[in-house]
């Protein structure tokens, strides 16, 4: 007899394999077995914000920096620090669901509506000692992230209202770049985390801030097809 099963139903399936431990009142739809576990059985991910004294041109004031084991990182500009639990939609929707989230002492991070969506999905949440940035390595990346987006920004003398997405560009490129890691093994973050050979080619023909010539096929004579934009 063949049995046909929904896509519904084999998302249910993956769902309660991957992750047994989350309650079953958590919509499949919703949030997906994270492909940082897949990588290693206990996935602890550091959370740590960043703050910025410049107001984006897409109005935001910090960021939420997620940093995995291998070094992998992912970047969402945030408009206030209130809105920390925000970023973990994004998450869990584009990467899954982490083990483990370890974060500061910071009362965004460790209560409220930021906890109770960690506890939904099954996220275990754990905070370091108070004034020990040591203790969490996801302050090592953001001092990186920092260095490589001022460097970038005083190269192309770009507008500061433009950092967040300059950031974004840094955590990609950090996370499409092979670090001297030994359970990296030569491969890059995302590729261990993709589990297939990341294609980063785009940021390697182009650069950040760069003049550019693209077709507009909505002009019209006499106007120029080619556009000159950054």
């Amino acid at each position: 007899m063949l049995l046909v099963l929904s896509k519904c139903t084999r998302a249910c399936i993956m769902f309660s394999v991957f992750c047994p431990s989350v309650r079953s009142s958590v919509c499949p739809s919703a949030v997906r077995p994270s492909a940082w576990p897949s990588v290693r059985l206990s996935v602890r991910l550091p959370v740590c914000p960043m703050l910025a004294s410049v107001p984006s041109r897409r109005g935001n004031n910090c960021a939420q920096i997620f940093v995995n084991n291998l070094a992998g990182c992912r970047v969402y500009p945030l408009k206030m620090k209130g809105d920390a639990h925000t970023s973990l939609d994004l998450l869990f929707l584009e990467e899954g669901m982490p083990n483990t989230i370890i974060s500061d002492d910071a009362p965004e991070l460790h209560a409220g509506e930021f906890r109770r969506k960690c506890r939904q999905v099954g996220s275990y949440c754990k905070e370091t000692e108070p004034y020990s940035p040591l203790m969490n390595c996801a302050e090592e990346t953001i001092r990186e992230l920092k260095r490589a987006t001022r460097r970038a920004m005083l190269k192309t003398q770009m507008p500061k209202r433009l950092w967040d997405y300059c950031l974004e560009l840094q955590a990609k490129i950090r996370s499409n770049t092979a670090h001297d890691i030994t359970t990296l093994g030569g491969q890059t973050p995302e590729t261990l985390m993709g589990g297939e050979t990341a294609d980063f080619s785009e940021l390697c023909e182009y650069d950040w801030f760069q003049w550019l010539y693209y077709r507009d096929t909505q002009s019209s004579f006499p106007e120029a097809t080619k556009v000159l934009v950054r």
